[in-house]
């Protein structure tokens, strides 16, 4: 039982006490000089060799050990440990400044703007004369017609800016009456044309149109839409005649219940112009040339230049509207060449009525009566017509979408 104490003792003591004498033996600065017997302090005197000072540890290393010194417990530092994810965040560059973007980032595209809010397009006249609405800008407008009577009809406009439009159209409406007689066409022929038959169309009779005002309630509340519109045809040749035509619009249209019922209100005025070879009768009764010869409408007056034109439109459908409008179309008379009397210019009522269908929102099919002269009464000349009319906005989205 002794013996078991005893080496109990020694082993708990050898665990507890063996580290720590392992590393005094190492750290620990040498022990202390034995006091002098003479009683002098150690510390007054320098010791006798390197090996003395209390600095140098080889003096304190035990025999066979690594002459190299140990370094201190004031000399150690303690090591810094690398925080977790340390190393992958000193690996990758440094993120670029906001005003110096990396060389290879893909330039950055400047955002394209939204196509808008949606417009509202409908033709810009009605089935005989003009009305106030203008074509949107960059948006064409087109309209092809036929009647009955053989008669075809072409309107082609762009829209300039929501204020202005510029077109070309083939009109079908100017009419000429022939007296019967005999005349010489281009050609030097002799012809007989008739004794004042029922007008017919001069077709096609190309003109240019300049359109100018601004939609309804732009300026102030309650203001109708206004449009001042310019048309002037090309010159047109004709039973050995050259014929020309112009007119000036003025026209106010404004809705009324909620857009159901629109009222269209203008003052035109027109100007025609025939210019010909005259002849006179020889003396064996064949026709000579005399000169040429100029008859203009503003020769007449003001009075017989200026009339006024409307018409009204009715929804009757969400998609279908019922028009009804009047207006005014120049009519030439020729006579014989050898009376240039005969010649006349007279501008004709034109009536018109029927209904137009919007199949989507850009194309309506439009069908309806025209009567080109309402004065003579005669139901025989009325034409039937259908007409196809369109509007492209492709152009307008591109513009509204790339524009800065």
């Amino acid at each position: 039982m002794n013996f078991s104490r005893v080496f109990w003792q020694v082993f708990v003591a050898a665990m507890i006490l063996g580290p720590s004498c392992g590393v005094s033996a190492q750290e620990s600065p040498p022990p202390a000089p034995a006091p002098d017997p003479s009683g002098a302090d150690p510390g007054d005197s320098p010791p006798s060799s390197p090996g003395d000072q209390p600095g140098d540890s080889t003096a304190d290393l035990p025999a066979g050990a690594d002459s190299a010194p140990l370094p201190s417990a004031a000399d150690a530092k303690p090591r810094a440990v690398p925080a977790k994810g340390a190393a992958d965040t000193a690996s990758r560059p440094p993120p670029p400044r906001p005003d110096r973007p990396a060389a290879d980032a893909p330039p950055k595209s400047s955002p394209k703007r939204p196509p808008g809010p949606p417009i509202t397009v409908m033709p810009p006249n009605l089935f005989a004369g003009p009305s106030g609405r203008m074509v949107p800008g960059a948006v064409v407008f087109s309209s092809s017609s036929l009647d009955t009577g053989g008669g075809f009809r072409s309107d082609l406009r762009v829209g300039l800016g929501d204020v202005a439009e510029f077109g070309v159209v083939a009109d079908d409406r100017v009419r000429v009456r022939r007296r019967r007689g005999v005349v010489r066409d281009d050609n030097g022929t002799v012809a007989d044309f008739g004794s004042f038959a029922d007008a017919e169309a001069i077709q096609p009779y190309l003109a240019a149109i300049f359109k100018l005002g601004v939609a309804e309630s732009r300026l102030f509340a309650a203001q109708p839409a206004l449009a001042i519109e310019f048309r002037k045809s090309f010159e047109k040749a004709e039973a050995g005649r050259d014929t020309r035509v112009a007119s000036l619009s003025f026209t106010a249209s404004k809705s009324f219940f909620s857009g159901n019922l629109s009222a269209h209100l203008g003052v035109g005025l027109w100007d025609a112009e025939v210019e010909r070879e005259t002849f006179v009768r020889g003396p064996d009764g064949s026709p000579q040339t005399a000169g040429r010869q100029t008859l203009s409408l503003h020769d007449e007056g003001a009075v017989d230049q200026v009339r006024p034109y409307g018409g009204l439109e009715f929804r009757a459908l969400d998609n279908a509207v019922i028009v009804v409008d009047l207006y005014w179309s120049p009519e030439f008379t020729f006579g014989d060449l050898s009376d240039s009397d005969l010649d006349r210019i007279n501008l004709r009522p034109l009536l018109a009525w029927g209904t137009r269908y919007e199949v989507g929102a850009s194309t309506w099919l439009e069908a309806g009566v025209r009567v080109p002269d309402i004065g003579d009464a005669n139901l025989l000349n009325a034409q039937i017509f259908g007409q196809l009319s369109f509007t492209y906005r492709g152009l307008r989205t591109l513009l509204v979408r790339n524009r800065p």
